[in-house]
């Protein structure tokens, strides 16, 4: 089958020159992070980025989308609802990094860096902070929205000597134990009894109708005090304003945030000058080069889906990740 594949993604032109030699009979249409290549949608059978509304109306033959990222909340409810449209999300190249930042995050805290940063600029020598730390040993870490990340997460915990509990969707009675870097996953209607004996508690929920404002005031009060709140899902499946009052309550002692409702985040929002929240701009997956490492998935793709093989990253359309 000869595709049409329209590019909206903002790929280099070394990624796309990859793309048409992999598929050399392929007609390719490259416009990065806008969508003027609408007059070619009623050849297209290949979309690489997040098509809208109207582009999904009027591309009668599309079969396939890749996603460039993991989420795939991006995409409008068309694209869940067309039958013959199999879409992949980019699930699986973020292992590493967000790993990383969780655990940047979490000790940036426990290690207590912003009064060792402060004391370095007052050039003062100063042990009393150390009163402030805390150790990941022994601590309970809370895992909500566990798939892949999660679990190179838990891995890496595990070398602290920390407690992993994974909550998911659904989980299988057979499946609570059946995982080797978890003490256990439990299914999500059982979150309000982890989140009461977590130290940190961990959202890589996806968005989607049944996670948007899942962490409410009521989910916040069943924290236990003191506890770590780290969010590197999505932050629509956060209520803003539980989370302040939460922090403010003393339920929540710390709170890292690499993801918002509103992005860029507004500059008035009360996040900002907490003195008790961490802010990073929705960096936890990047990397160098993530594009090419997109392209390659996709390249790996679509040779596939020629072959009538299995996709990596298949998204459920019913729970839409």
């Amino acid at each position: 089958m000869k595709h049409t594949i329209l590019i909206t993604l903002p790929l280099k032109d070394r990624h796309v020159d990859k793309i048409r030699n992999s598929f050399p009979d392929a007609a390719i249409y490259f416009s990065p992070a806008d969508h003027s290549v609408s007059m070619h949608h009623e050849t297209c059978t290949v979309y690489l980025g997040f098509p809208d509304k109207t582009e999904i109306q009027s591309t009668p033959n599309l079969v396939f989308i890749q996603a460039g990222y993991a989420g795939v909340d991006a995409l409008p409810d068309e694209a869940f609802s067309k039958n013959d449209l199999v879409i992949a999300s980019a699930k699986g190249i973020h292992n590493t990094q967000m790993s990383e930042l969780f655990f940047a995050m979490v000790l940036y805290f426990g290690r207590n860096m912003p009064a060792w940063n402060e004391r370095n600029l007052q050039q003062r020598w100063d042990k009393q902070p150390v009163k402030e730390t805390f150790l990941l040993g022994g601590k309970t870490l809370a895992i909500v929205g566990y798939g892949t990340i999660g679990k190179k997460i838990a891995m890496i915990a595990q070398t602290f000597d920390m407690r992993v509990i994974g909550i998911r969707s659904s989980v299988e009675a057979e499946n609570r134990r059946s995982d080797p870097f978890t003490e256990e996953i439990v299914p999500v209607e059982e979150v309000g009894n982890t989140l009461a004996k977590s130290d940190i508690v961990l959202n890589l929920l996806p968005l989607t109708p049944a996670t948007e404002k899942f962490f409410d005031e009521r989910r916040f009060t069943a924290m236990k005090p003191g506890v770590m709140f780290v969010n590197l899902g999505r932050g629509a499946t956060v209520v803003d304003n539980a989370l302040i009052k939460a922090i403010d309550d003393g339920i929540v002692r710390y709170a890292a945030l690499d993801v918002f409702r509103d992005e860029p985040l507004p500059e008035d929002h009360p996040f900002w000058l907490h003195p008790r929240i961490l802010i990073t701009p929705h960096i936890g997956g990047l990397m160098p080069d993530y594009w090419g490492t997109v392209v390659d998935l996709f390249i790996e793709n679509l040779h596939r889906f020629e072959k009538g093989e299995e996709l990596l990253n298949v998204v459920d359309k019913e729970k839409r990740y």
